[in-house]
């Protein structure tokens, strides 16, 4: 219940919802785009190889600044959520007003590659908090991440339903006797999802910002038993000063 973890998990849900959606979705973003299937497939491995690339780029520059320039803990978390929830989200909001293919899926390549970064902050931070219990609360939000990579890809769908794409390039199917014609989702269904997307990547950056200290919560870091017993040894303390 304290609010320096409840604002990692909300990081952690954000982490999850970029990360899964762009896994999941990028492909048919990529369709939707004009690329068919097969090309859409093998493009989609690429902004993960960015992905790697920028875990390790990102965790070895925030070494650098925090061992060489003097950064402190907290700067290195702000900056490193900065570029990747708040840097990636802006590189998919620039992806969504975009008509080119190539340059539209240049700007998911950077996106997610921006978005390694937030793993020198979201990977760290348990430890800073409750190094006790870091692999507990780690578990929990990575629960939360998943929440969020669930929840995406059905918003997203919810999303693009509302944003139909023009009737007259709907392409006829038949399965057995039943005919349709599948209407792809229009250019500005994808807008709105960056566009919100962005919306929560930047919240999430505003309230870490105000709330997070990277300083160990003794309520989070001790054990309910040692709680009670230093309350019990306070209360004993006080009354025979009394």
């Amino acid at each position: 219940q304290h609010r320096v973890m409840l604002i990692i998990f909300l990081g952690a849900w954000t982490h999850g919802w970029i990360g899964f959606m762009m896994c999941s979705e990028l492909p048919n973003y990529l369709t939707d785009l004009g690329l068919d299937l097969e090309s859409a497939g093998y493009l989609s491995t690429i902004p993960f190889i960015g992905v790697f690339c920028g875990n390790i780029a990102f965790g070895r520059m925030f070494k650098y600044l925090e061992d060489e320039k003097g950064w402190t803990v907290t700067e290195v978390r702000r900056m490193s959520l900065i570029i990747g929830q708040g840097v990636s989200s802006i590189c998919l909001t620039i992806a969504g007003f975009l008509s080119s293919v190539p340059l539209a899926f240049f700007f998911t390549v950077l996106c997610l590659t921006f978005y390694g970064a937030s793993n020198s902050c979201l990977g760290c931070c348990y430890l800073d908090v409750a190094p006790r219990f870091s692999a507990q609360f780690n578990a929990v939000g990575n629960t939360f991440s998943a929440l969020g990579g669930i929840a995406s890809p059905l918003f997203v769908a919810q999303i693009l339903g509302m944003f139909p794409g023009n009737p007259d390039d709907a392409i006829h199917t038949c399965d057995g006797g039943d005919c349709d014609d599948d209407i792809a989702p229009g250019k500005w269904g994808w807008t709105v999802v960056f566009l919100l997307t962005a919306a929560q990547g930047w919240t999430t950056i505003i309230l870490w910002s105000l709330v997070y200290k990277p300083d160990v919560i003794p309520e989070l870091n001790t054990p309910r038993a040692e709680q009670k017993s230093t309350a019990m040894d306070d209360e004993n303390l006080k009354a025979r000063l009394i």
